[in-house]
Order: C-alpha cells, then sequence, then structure tokens
C-alpha cells in the first residue's frame, strides 16, 4: 500500500512539476516510451493488467482459479473486477459496472476508509495517514486503459472513471466513508 501511494505521487510529481510548462500530455510524449515505462505506477498497473489476463486465460481454458492475495481486500478486488470486465460484457454497461463495483469491492469490503483516510469524526480525509492508498484508483486507472483502448465495448466512457476518482475523496457517497458492511449499516 505505501508503494501505491508512493507511485501516485512519482506519477503526479512527473505530470504537474512547477518548473515544466508543458502539458501533462506533451510531458508524456517527452517521456518517450521508456520514461513512461519507468514510472512505477506504470510498472503497477501493467502487473495488475497481466495479471488479470492471467486470470481470464485460465478461466476461458475451463480451468478454475482461486484469488487471494495477502490481506484479500487490495489486490484481490484489482484482479477479480478486472477479469470479470474483461470476461463478461454486463460488466461493461453502466450498471453492470456499477454493479461490479458493489460486489467486488463494497461488499467484499474493501477498507475504502482505511484507504482513504477517511476521519471516522467529520468524514474527510487525513492525508497524512500511513493505511492511505489509492487503491481503488489505481484499479479506475487500469479501468481507464482498457477503455480508452476498447472504447467500443463498453456503455461508458472515461467521464464515468473520473466521477469515481472525484467522489472516492469527496465525501458525497457513503460506500467510500467505511471498511465493511458492519460500519456502513451503523453509520
Amino acid at each position: 500500500i505505501h508503494f501505491v501511494r508512493q507511485s501516485l505521487i512519482q506519477l503526479r510529481c512527473t505530470l504537474l512539476d512547477p518548473t515544466q510548462r508543458d502539458s501533462p500530455e506533451n510531458i508524456i510524449k517527452n517521456l518517450g516510451v521508456e520514461g513512461v515505462l519507468s514510472l512505477d505506477w506504470i510498472t503497477m498497473l501493467s502487473k495488475i493488467l497481466s495479471g488479470a489476463e492471467r486470470v481470464v486465460r485460465a478461466v476461458i481454458e475451463g480451468e478454475s482459479v482461486l484469488i487471494h492475495c495477502s490481506d484479500g481486500w487490495d489486490r484481490t478486488p484489482q484482479l477479480t473486477s478486472t477479469a470479470q470486465l474483461l470476461l463478461d460484457s454486463y460488466y461493461r454497461t453502466i450498471k453492470g459496472f456499477n454493479i461490479l463495483i458493489e460486489k467486488e469491492w463494497v461488499s467484499i469490503g474493501h477498507k475504502f476508509g482505511t484507504r482513504c483516510g477517511i476521519n471516522d469524526d467529520d468524514q474527510r480525509p487525513n492525508y497524512f495517514d500511513k493505511q492511505r492508498s489509492p487503491i481503488f484508483v489505481q484499479w479506475l486507472d487500469c479501468v481507464h486503459q482498457i477503455v480508452s483502448q476498447h472504447e467500443d465495448k463498453f456503455e461508458f466512457k472515461v467521464d464515468l472513471l473520473a466521477f469515481f476518482v472525484h467522489h472516492v475523496d469527496s465525501s458525497r457517497f457513503g460506500d467510500f466513508f467505511y471498511d465493511c458492511e458492519k460500519d456502513r449499516e451503523e453509520n
């Protein structure tokens, strides 16, 4: 989780460097393929997408697949939800995508409150919390990569992903405040 947080900081510093007068698009262009691929955030996206591809291939070949990462609430939903998005066109609809997030992230117990650094008292992000990590945002970026390459296969566009990225920290929706269903129900 710490590496994910640091890699996003590295990406932001690269793209939003105040000494650069170029747009983020031009900065990426100037970095070249090797420069972009050297960014830790991109490396992690590649690993998630490669892992999901392995899952998809196994399922297509009729193999059973068990996915469980160390704790089960960070890498696990990244892989399972990406694989399902690739395997089932229903999850590429707006309704299906929302259901996918509900079942693979919210209901399964992704620690939104902890990973977003939500303070229980006022439900605002605590940017200094050491458990804060953009795991869900990282997954949304994976989805962004897929949607960008296969727009015709999705009912939604990248605007929906940007909506989710914004509202993970906006404190507008209670689904992103808590770490589990029990906490959501009690609050």
